[in-house]
């Protein structure tokens, strides 16, 4: 029998991709701010739509992947919405005795000093709260997330910003050109989420990478596989990841299995075919 996922967020980043690699080996059950269709004629319900009747659905697990994101002070509003309000309208559908699992993924933001007070970070560390508060001890996992990078990413964020300029032919956009980021590939990511719903952890965990890069060298490998079609490892610059060192953070998931880096980031770059 098919595991009913109940999944925030299908119409993003991370939820899309999972939609498509595992729409059939799950019942999914798409609950969102809105009523719409999603890619692959998956329907979507809205969190207030009165037929929505999750409390008598058996052994559901939710996976929380709805999410606002931005660090400018006027969309504080839409933060508060997304992060927050929108996972308490979530939690208030539940019926605790049918409940699986809970998964939530969080931001490693939470951890760095740059990032951490930012409004976006509290109000994802205040629903975790809320979280923990209102479901029943022993039926949580929770994920923090850093950066996560794929071809149909089309957010406001580093990596599709430098992708968009290499494809556009324009200057290097990196201001900081000494900065190091981690970045964790995105079907790796859902492949992690997927293994946590079948054999639940039921744990505090992280999904990041071994490694930081420096993100002047992640354009300019970018650029010379554009330019040259053809890799060229010398040019990035990596080193062990920070969060080795910080002994505050969760472990890394244990599911979690990073594929091939340089592969990887190649796949964010089209290459013109003759």
């Amino acid at each position: 029998m098919k595991k009913n996922i109940l999944l925030t967020g299908g119409s993003g980043f991370l939820g899309n991709l999972l939609l498509k690699k595992y729409k059939n080996e799950f019942n999914f059950i798409c609950v969102g701010k809105n009523e719409q269709k999603l890619d692959l004629d998956v329907y979507q319900y809205s969190i207030d739509d009165p037929s929505l009747n999750i409390s008598e659905v058996d052994n559901i697990t939710i996976l929380h992947l709805a999410t606002f994101y931005s660090k400018e002070k006027e969309d504080n509003e839409k933060i508060n919405d997304a992060n927050l309000l929108f996972g308490k309208k979530v939690l208030n559908i539940l019926n605790q005795e049918k409940l699986s699992n809970f998964i939530y993924t969080n931001t490693m933001f939470y951890f760095d000093e740059q990032n951490k007070d930012n409004f976006y970070t509290y109000s994802k560390s205040k629903f975790s709260k809320y979280l923990y508060e209102n479901v029943n001890e022993g039926k949580v996992s929770e994920i923090y997330l850093d950066n996560t990078f794929h071809s149909s990413d089309k957010r406001k964020k580093v990596i599709p910003e430098m992708v968009n300029t290499i494809n556009s032919n324009k200057e290097n956009p990196v201001q900081n050109k000494d900065a190091f980021i981690n970045l964790s590939y995105a079907p790796d990511v859902v492949n992690t989420i997927v293994a946590e719903i079948k054999q639940p952890s039921f744990k505090v965990s992280r999904i990041t990478s071994k490694h930081d890069l420096n993100i002047n060298s992640i354009f300019d490998y970018l650029k010379y596989f554009k330019v040259n079609q053809k890799q060229n490892k010398e040019v990035l610059k990596i080193k062990k990841s920070k969060y080795f060192s910080n002994n505050l953070i969760p472990e890394i998931n244990t599911n979690h299995h990073e594929s091939d880096l340089y592969d990887n980031l190649q796949t964010l770059i089209q290459i013109e075919k003759n």
